[in-house]
């Protein structure tokens, strides 16, 4: 059998990661992309109380976990942004580079502020603390 409120709330995720995915600009989502929309859509969610919720004032993972509200100023980066992200190893005087091209995915949720990112080099998940928003050009949208 179906159980309504889940199929609801089954629906609710389905159509903000519609929403997420119809406004980015890329052409093509890879599998660590798609999910990091659901897990963004999901957090959004549980980070803020909804109105026929347990309580209108309290959020669903504050109930849970015990975490406070996200502070609006350590969200600092949308879902999708294309940035630069240092490379976490000692700087040499080599010719390696320093900056490595990414996609923004999620807060880490962690006391250093980072965030999620996917790496347009290796196509992995890179956890950074440091990045700089850049202009995104027409090669990273149909890559």
């Amino acid at each position: 059998d179906h159980v309504p409120e889940i199929e609801r709330s089954i629906q609710t995720v389905k159509e903000r990661t519609r929403c997420l995915a119809n406004s980015l600009p890329y052409n093509k989502y890879p599998k660590l992309l798609s999910r990091s929309m659901v897990e963004n859509a999901i957090k959004g969610l549980n980070d803020f109380p909804a109105k026929d919720g347990i309580s209108t004032t309290i959020s669903p993972k504050t109930i849970v976990t015990g975490a406070p509200a996200p502070d609006y100023n350590d969200m600092k980066l949308e879902f999708g942004t294309y940035v630069h992200v240092y490379e976490d190893h000692a700087i040499k005087n080599d010719m390696k580079a320093r900056t490595t091209p990414a996609i923004t995915l999620n807060r880490t949720d962690n006391q250093q502020g980072g965030y999620y990112f996917m790496s347009l080099v290796t196509g992995d998940r890179l956890s950074r603390r440091q990045w700089t928003v850049v202009p995104m050009s027409d090669d990273v949208i149909t890559a």
